[in-house]
């Protein structure tokens, strides 16, 4: 039950209340249940104060200090709490929608299952909060701080979040759909299993980032740097992903839904060498070697996941690859033994495009006989060499009157 004397005091005005606050500060705030909607009490020194299950719905907050305030399931719709100061403070199942909080400080704040629909959180400061659960939907959090904030099965279904610092956020099964991310910074962040249906990513460095059993279906991804990022069993549906980096990220490869991708250019060689700004065309780049992976194996998985490209496939090889398969343009085309492609070379790269996904797995079953071939010469090994995509392996038929 909210202290009469207490609500008598605030009427008064803020000028009144901090006076009477600096001479009570150890003074026990009980405003529980009370009905102060429409109140102005912006500039107050409300720290520590309970106003839990209050009604404060139109209140006029900004620049109050509420730390380790505890608002447990109060009404605060459409308040306005511009620039106020709620560190430490307990707002769990709060009422926040189309609240204004913009500059706000909600460092380590607990905001789980908080109602924050339509509110207005831009450059608030919500590092280490706990925002399990909350419902985010159309909220603004542009330049907002979320580093290593706390969002597991947060609603965040079209958010803005434009500009934010999410920084080693948990966001594992948390709702995006349709968000707004341009620019965000997600280094280190875990959004495991959470849904992106459509979301906006592009030019976003995702690199590190855990993203595995995530919905990217739909998902704008051209240009997003995938370096290092946990992608298995991620569900990518139409994603566009031209022009997009994933680097080391290679676990993709045994991924069988990125089968629907369409996949046009591949880049073969190390991640130092790959510079997709030197590319404007509209295809998507795919690393497809692993650290000191010796290169048939990378032809190998190539191989076993080029179902998942489109037509017109272009693989693209390093000067140092290129080098290490000992092949000239000529001797490529007798390797591969047709005409159905067409080679680019200059002296960094050099590119061959197929016709089509049939040609592309004669191309690399060759190019994988070819490598094979010349490590069994260097073993002094002659015979016939055979490759068998069932298994995976390559077989030497050596002759017994041959060394």
């Amino acid at each position: 039950m909210a202290n009469e004397e207490h609500l008598q005091i605030l009427q008064q005005g803020a000028s009144a209340w901090n006076a009477w606050r600096e001479e009570n500060q150890d003074a026990w705030l009980d405003f529980t249940a009370a009905k102060l909607g429409e109140a102005n009490f912006s500039g107050m020194n409300l720290s520590g104060a309970d106003f839990a299950e209050a009604d404060l719905s139109g209140a006029d907050l900004s620049g109050a200090r509420l730390g380790r305030a505890k608002l447990i399931q109060a009404n605060l719709f459409g308040a306005k709490l511009i620039d106020a100061d709620l560190r430490e403070a307990n707002l769990e199942k709060a009422n926040l929608s189309s609240a204004k909080l913009s500059g706000a400080d909600l460092a380590e704040a607990n905001l789980g299952g908080v109602d924050l629909n339509n509110a207005d959180l831009s450059e608030a400061n919500l590092s280490w909060t706990n925002l399990s659960r909350a419902e985010l939907r159309k909220a603004k959090l542009t330049r907002g701080n979320l580093s290593w904030a706390k969002l597991v099965n947060a609603q965040l279904d079209r958010a803005d979040l434009s500009g934010a610092n999410l920084r080693n956020a948990a966001l594992r099964h948390a709702k995006l759909s349709v968000a707004t991310l341009t620019g965000v910074e997600l280094s280190r962040a875990n959004l495991s299993k959470a849904d992106l249906w459509a979301v906006n990513l592009s030019g976003v460095n995702l690199s590190g980032e855990n993203f595995a059993g995530a919905n990217l279906s739909g998902a704008n991804l051209s240009g997003a740097n995938f370096n290092g990022t946990k992608l298995t069993s991620v569900v990518w549906g139409s994603t566009g992903l031209d022009l997009a980096y994933l680097g080391e990220s290679t676990d993709v490869l045994d991924n069988e839904s990125i089968h629907g991708v369409p996949w046009h250019r591949v880049f073969i060689g190390p991640p130092e060498s790959f510079e997709p700004d030197d590319y404007t065309e509209d295809k998507p780049y795919w690393l497809t070697r692993r650290d000191d992976e010796p290169l048939v194996h990378a032809l190998h998985r190539l191989l076993g996941d080029q179902l998942g490209m489109g037509d017109d496939v272009t693989i693209e090889f390093s000067r140092s690859v290129w080098r290490e398969l000992h092949l000239s343009e000529i001797g490529l085309r007798e390797a591969l033994g047709h005409d159905a492609f067409k080679v680019e070379k200059d002296d960094e790269r050099l590119a061959v495009t197929f016709k089509n996904r049939e040609d592309v797995a004669i191309g690399i079953e060759a190019l994988m006989i070819h490598m094979a071939a010349l490590e069994t010469a260097e073993r002094g090994r002659v015979g016939q060499m055979t490759y068998r995509p069932q298994d995976g392996e390559f077989i030497l038929m050596e002759r017994e009157d041959l060394v």
